[in-house]
């Protein structure tokens, strides 16, 4: 499954503007203040008062629940306790998933969990790492084929860790859309053989207050 376009119904910030989308790696890009945090939000259906709703487009132009996406927030608090319950909804055995994330995260890391608490023994980064690990596990094992919306993707990662992170996103066959800064972009280096991303840029106006999204070619 593959998210086509999608578009606010209504917000003051936004006027009739639609992001269509490339079938695999998406960056939204924009300053704080120019409208990422709005999005990212409404896509998971965390509207406020003056979202009527949003509209979101599969390929075929059916409707796609957001239930249907998972999603990412690095500026949210540490919790992995939504993923574990997604695994154990859908039966993967405990045994099952923490081999897999284990391998992932060495793979992210160069380093090993060894049992650690991921919460309380590990920093942002790694704690961001040991998240992947779990998203990018729970899709290999179920095999999905679904939509990963991320808020943040590189923000606590050092530039190792970064150049790692984006070699493996770039290999994946699934669809992504990044939100993330400008100066966040600025510290990738796609590597050169992988797949190219579709860069859009959040274009805020002050004196309308209003933003505009600009494909970015």
């Amino acid at each position: 499954m593959k998210i086509k376009s999608f578009k606010l119904s209504y917000y003051k910030q936004f006027i009739n503007e639609r992001i269509d989308l490339g079938n695999n790696l998406n960056l939204i890009i924009g300053e704080g203040g120019t409208g990422k945090t709005i999005l990212f939000n409404a896509l998971q259906e965390s509207i406020d008062s003056n979202i009527k709703g949003v509209e979101i487009l599969a390929d075929d132009f059916s409707p796609i629940e957001t239930k249907s996406l998972m999603f990412i927030n690095s500026a949210a608090e540490a919790d992995l306790k939504p993923y574990q319950d997604y695994a154990k909804k859908n039966n993967i055995p405990k045994e099952k998933l923490d081999a897999n994330v284990a391998k992932i995260y060495k793979d992210l890391s160069g380093n090993a969990l060894n049992g650690k608490d991921p919460l309380r023994e590990l920093s942002a980064g790694e704690r961001l790492l040991v998240t992947y690990s779990y998203v990018f596990a729970i899709k290999k094992i179920l095999g999905l084929d679904i939509p990963l919306i991320i808020y943040g993707p590189i923000t606590p990662l050092d530039k190792e860790k970064t150049q790692v992170l984006f070699k493996y996103l770039t290999k994946s066959k699934e669809q992504i859309i990044l939100f993330m800064l400008p100066n966040e972009r600025e510290r990738i280096t796609m590597p050169e053989k992988e797949r190219k991303p579709k860069n859009f840029l959040l274009q805020h106006n002050d004196k309308t207050k209003t933003t505009r999204i600009i494909e970015k070619r």
